[in-house]
């Protein structure tokens, strides 16, 4: 969980870094890109802890 806590972490740096770039927008586009990503890699780390 270390892991995903710290990838967590560094997305919303990198999101945070597009608002101030590119605007809100294009924020709101990598937030739910982001969002279908994080889903699947903790269904994936859910699975694997059965």
């Amino acid at each position: 969980m270390t892991e995903i806590t710290a990838v967590v972490s560094v997305r919303i740096a990198d999101i945070t870094r597009l608002t101030h770039i590119f605007g809100a927008e294009s924020t709101q586009q990598a937030l739910t890109q982001f969002g279908e990503e994080a889903t699947a890699l903790l269904s994936g780390c859910w699975l694997s802890m059965r």
